[in-house]
């Protein structure tokens, strides 16, 4: 009894070793970076591209309020919609993302909203606006980048036409892969439409 008991602690701590030693590692959130100077820069260079809409948007660390708002001439008689001053106006918020990332899946989670605050109901304009997260990985022909979805599949979400401007609220989840060198740093970027990340959380990888 006391040697299958001695064979079986020698088998436990191996196992442990071998998931704390060389090969182990994990994922440490260490830092974020709030780009709100980019990020509104890159939507005032849009906006002087775009001769028929021009956004607004507040901006925070976490949360954003759209505004898109028609400005050509008055083509309603064409499409009902396009006159000017119709706006449309979305909001929507996402969560910090998880502390550590740990393998075998480096799996990271975060919770994303967005819906239509306020729109011309018989003709509502297209607020131009969408939330996604993804993480840059390197690879060997330059940059992946790892989208996370939902249960669905989805990596990209609005409230649209097509869904009847339904609110949105999801999980989505993404692989970060395992980091090569222990000190290495990645991203998560959050994207809220065109243009610069707005927010971007910072991992390490630290060897276990």
């Amino acid at each position: 009894m006391k040697k299958w008991l001695a064979v079986f602690l020698m088998l436990a701590v191996g196992l442990l070793m071998a998931g704390c030693g060389k090969g182990g590692g994990h994922w440490v959130l260490v830092d974020t970076e709030f780009h709100e100077e980019e990020w509104q820069a890159a939507l005032a260079a849009e906006n002087q591209r775009d001769g028929f809409y021009q956004s607004e948007a507040q901006v925070s660390a976490g949360s954003f309020i759209w505004t898109r708002t028609y400005i050509d001439e008055d083509k309603s008689d064409k499409q009902p919609f396009a006159f000017p001053g119709n706006s449309a106006t979305v909001q929507g918020s996402w969560t910090k993302p998880s502390d550590t990332v740990q393998g075998p899946e480096f799996e990271v989670s975060m919770r994303i909203k967005i819906e239509v605050v306020d729109q011309d109901p018989a003709h509502p304009v297209q607020h131009g606006c969408y939330i996604d997260a993804q993480v840059p990985i390197p690879d060997d022909d330059g940059v992946i980048y790892g989208y996370l979805c939902d249960d669905d599949g989805e990596s990209t979400f609005y409230p649209s036409p097509e869904n009847g401007f339904a609110p949105v609220a999801v999980i989505v989840y993404g692989d970060m892969e395992k980091g090569q060198t222990a000190g290495e740093h990645r991203a998560l970027e959050v994207r809220v439409g065109p243009g610069h990340p707005l927010m971007s959380y910072i991992y390490e990888w630290r060897e276990q």
